[in-house]
């Protein structure tokens, strides 16, 4: 499957030149498109690595097409926009009719309302998509004053760089997380080419914390009356660029052999390889008339994977969720667009799967702005809340459904349902350490200590450290009192290493053993600011003293320092069928110091005595990322409980586009109804 590139930051330069009379050469739509993001992109990441880390974790998890509830709702999203003119000609050259009318027609593309929407290529017309999105020019502004939602200053240039100008830009920038800034300007780069059409950057918690997020664009461009020399078609160059804004790559990315633009359904393709039924690329038809393509002589679609895309952003991205909440739109002034909509009902459980006396959280989930919640809890106490966010313990064994009605003024919505199966833990640990039973103040029994130089493991209820902490631990053990504790960081001028090694696990029976912990970290005065991150090496071996096998980086960013952290997933599937193995792991402690708590090792592919009700026979198993099962009809659920797929007619559904973890494959018997879990494991 196709992969997002590492690009965070996506400069397109529309090159073109025709004279026309008088002095000044104005472009009408260029011939060529041409996109120059690598040494940009290259100079964000060197200045702030950390941000493309958060790129990849955040685009690591989204999938498509949604699988969520929600996917189902009409939620429409409003997103204040401001736009900052510098033109030596004022509103009297780039009016607000042409800031209007290139905002127009953004919306329009966006929302499937172009005209040439249903001209769209036959081979592709199925996957066409539309995001019920409106972006609203402020009527209020920061200050709480009335706005037209543009802003006009004298002419400026270079606000397309990825650096240079960010004090200028900071000083005219809105708060981020309430505005969408549009910088209009002739000579982006400030190189004295008036020709390049717009810049447009992915979503950065570092750019909307410093007020940096932003479009910048050409007024030639924009809309269809005033400066603007675009045609019909390429006006949707902004378009494009609002597309970069929802984090859209191009869908050339890297071309044929390349990993393309993430998206499922826009295959590999060249740049402006043309349009149309005849239009061929990488062996295949190309999805020319794609917004995220070159050919801007004929834009006229986003895909629905594209939609998908940018939904995942505007729910799920730190940066642009806040912007379309409803009180976001009030302090904005731009309430009056959005369309309120009969809510649908949606949540998540902590988990599905759970033993007697465990406590449930409930998240609400529901998409339409909820006012009131209606939750049905059979099984739990309580039974029924009001609450958005209930929980509910569980006394007693057995299958129970929890259900969700939510409405507002202008409806309710239907019923939401999960099954939560009580006495039934398919996360049960093979092999596990709490480390409630080792003796306070001891070296950890079983567990080798190969430290140097006087450092050491031991078991600790109480929290202490020989350096004055930052910020107090926030509890001892993670799920009880004890937790195996490394209290000694700092030995002369350091760093030191630190192992620990665990006892003998046997892996005889096990065809896919896992490993999941929970770590806690701190660091004492001595060691200057910023605080930088901390990384854990975890080993495996068939011995307590090595050779080890690297299986897993443990690393904790500055941010998580003192709040337990679980670590889950780490295969150790290398060693499988091995009646011996140790688990270790490996630190410098310089001036740090750290807890782990419980220790489990689980078995994805086994069957243990505590899945629900069997039916006879039941299988599922991974292979070269296709599921395959003996029963033509199951459903696979997410750790949270979340229906990640119901499928039915065949044995076999391929999963590859799933993240890594444990899911839960669950087949129903339709004559009796008992359903019977296996455990999967996708690496």
């Amino acid at each position: 499957m196709k992969q997002l590139t590492t690009s965070i930051l996506t400069i397109c330069l529309l090159l073109g030149l025709l004279p026309i009379s008088g002095l000044l050469a104005q472009p009408t739509d260029p011939a060529s498109v041409n996109c120059g993001s690598a040494d940009a992109m290259q100079h964000l990441f060197n200045a702030h690595p950390d941000q493309l880390k958060e790129w990849k974790e955040f685009n690591k998890n989204v999938h498509y097409p949604s699988s969520r509830n929600t996917g189902n709702c009409d939620k429409h999203y409003v997103i204040p926009v401001v736009f900052h003119v510098f033109h030596n000609g004022g509103s009297s050259s780039v009016t607000p009719a042409q800031v209007q009318s290139g905002l127009n027609k953004v919306n329009e593309d966006f929302n499937a309302l172009n005209g040439d929407y249903n001209t769209v290529d036959p081979a592709f017309q199925d996957i066409r998509g539309s995001l019920n999105i409106t972006f609203a020019l402020a009527t209020i502004d920061p200050d709480g004053n009335p706005t037209t939602g543009i802003m006009y200053y004298p002419a400026q240039s270079g606000f397309g760089n990825g650096s240079g100008y960010d004090d200028e830009i900071i000083s005219y920038a809105w708060d981020n997380y309430k505005y969408m800034n549009v910088y209009i300007m002739r000579d982006l780069y400030d190189d004295g080419d008036h020709q390049n059409s717009g810049v447009a950057w992915y979503p950065s918690t570092w750019m909307s914390d410093n007020n940096l997020a932003r479009v910048v664009y050409n007024d030639w461009y924009l809309g269809n009356t005033g400066t603007s020399v675009a045609s019909g078609e390429f006006q949707s160059v902004l378009t494009h660029e609002f597309g970069h804004w929802l984090n859209l790559a191009h869908t050339f990315d890297q071309g044929c052999s390349g990993t393309g633009d993430g998206v499922l359904d826009t295959p590999t393709t060249q740049g402006e390889a043309g349009c149309g039924p005849n239009a061929m690329s990488c062996g295949h038809i190309t999805n020319g008339e794609n917004y995220m393509d070159y050919n801007s002589s004929c834009y006229k679609m986003y895909s629905q994977g594209q939609i998908d895309r940018m939904v995942a952003a505007l729910e799920g991205h730190s940066t642009r969720r806040p912007l379309w909440q409803l009180e976001n739109l009030e302090a904005t002034g731009t309430i009056q667009h959005y369309q309120y909509n009969t809510p649908i009902a949606d949540f998540e459980a902590s988990q599905i799967f759970v033993n007697v006396g465990q406590t449930v959280f409930f998240t609400d989930q529901s998409c339409g702005f909820p006012t009131e919640w209606e939750w049905t809890i059979n099984g739990g106490e309580p039974s029924s809340s009001s609450d958005q966010n209930p929980s509910s313990q569980f006394n007693e064994p057995g299958t129970y459904e929890v259900s969700l009605v939510v409405s507002n003024a202008n409806g309710e919505s239907e019923v939401f349902t999960i099954t939560i199966y009580v006495d039934v833990d398919p996360l049960d640990c093979q092999t596990g350490y709490t480390f409630e039973e080792e003796e306070t103040g001891a070296l950890p029994i079983s567990w080798t200590n190969i430290s140097l130089d006087g450092l050491y493991w031991v078991i600790e209820e109480d929290v202490f450290h020989n350096y004055q902490e930052v910020v107090p631990f926030t509890s001892n053990g993670h799920s009880s009192i004890k937790s195996l504790y490394c209290p000694e960081n700092w030995i002369g001028d350091g760093p030191v290493e630190v192992i620990l090694s665990s006892p003998s696990l046997d892996f005889s029976d096990m065809e896919a053993p896992t490993l999941s912990y929970w770590t806690l970290r701190g660091w004492d005065n001595l060691w200057p600011e910023p605080k930088p991150e901390h990384e854990i090496e975890i080993l495996a071996g068939t011995s307590a003293f090595g050779p080890w096998t690297n299986i897993g980086t443990d690393l904790i960013m500055e941010s998580q320092f003192h709040d337990w952290v679980e670590v889950t997933n780490i295969d150790l599937s290398a060693f499988a069928g091995e009646d011996e193995v140790y688990v270790a792991f490996r630190s410098d402690t310089h001036h740090y110091y750290w807890r782990i708590d419980d220790f489990c090792i689980q078995d994805a592919f086994s069957t243990n005595t505590n899945d629900l009700d069997q039916i006879t026979d039941f299988k599922a198993y991974l292979h070269d990322d296709i599921l395959k099962t003996n029963s033509s009809s199951f459903d696979i659920y997410s750790i949270t409980g979340q229906s990640i797929l119901n499928h039915k007619g065949s044995t076999e559904v391929g999963v590859g586009h799933l993240s890594s973890g444990l899911y839960f494959v669950v087949n129903t018997d339709k004559r009796t109804f008992k359903q019977n879990v296996r455990k999967v494991f996708i690496p």
